[in-house]
């Protein structure tokens, strides 16, 4: 890959975890968890969830912790990272 070709592919995949982590945040107020519910199933503090959504720059964006996540909320992760996010 050339080097604008690399970094077009890591600003798509960056621009698709703020896209799920925005997305988790939906799907947890939909089915009425508050953040401490959420963090309780998944195994973290409500502070990480909340940095989690909103995409704070300290947020912990391992794919580990999103998968957490996702199969805390009872969604499949690989449905949201194997679709694509236009640039």
């Amino acid at each position: 890959m050339t080097p604008p070709t690399q970094l077009r592919q890591t600003a798509r995949d960056m621009l698709q975890v703020v896209h799920l982590a925005a997305e988790l945040g939906r799907i947890r107020r939909t089915q009425g968890l508050t953040l401490a519910e959420a963090a309780e199933r998944t195994g973290v503090s409500a502070a990480t969830i909340s940095r989690l959504e909103r995409c704070d720059r300290t947020a912990d964006m391992r794919v580990s912790l999103l998968q957490a996540y996702a199969a805390a909320l009872g969604v499949e992760l690989r449905m949201y990272l194997d679709a694509r996010v236009p640039l």
